[in-house]
């Protein structure tokens, strides 16, 4: 199934879709693998980050490289209302867990974008 079906399918009405290509040389790419493992350590409670955010109408996940299913399952889990706005992806994920993202937060998406790490 194509992503872009898969905005068709959830009826998304994007504002800006982006799809960039990064490359890096291969010691580049050891670094950024530790930065992303310390990212997502720092995500692993979520719920409790968005528990302490009283006034929370939007959220802009950027340059999410731990974006994967039990992160997703995290958001889809999050019970305090808001409209997720931006979904900047380094890497691409697995079409079924962006997809249900998609359904229930499509509504609200105004950027998506895809960054895809190109190794030499």
């Amino acid at each position: 199934m194509s992503i872009f079906k898969i905005f068709i399918e959830n009826e998304v009405n994007l504002h800006t879709l982006e799809i960039e290509s990064l490359g890096y040389h291969r010691y580049d790419y050891k670094t950024y693998l530790n930065n992303t493992r310390f990212q997502f350590e720092l995500i692993n409670n979520l719920d409790k980050v968005f528990e302490q955010l009283n006034v929370l109408e939007s959220v802009h996940i950027v340059d999410c490289s731990f974006f994967n299913s039990n992160f997703i399952q995290q958001i889809i889990n999050l019970t305090k209302p808001f409209k997720l706005k931006s979904l900047i992806l380094n890497r691409s994920s697995k079409i079924e867990t962006l997809q249900q993202l998609l359904q229930k937060f499509g509504n609200n998406l105004e950027n998506f974008a895809v960054r895809f790490l190109l190794i030499e």
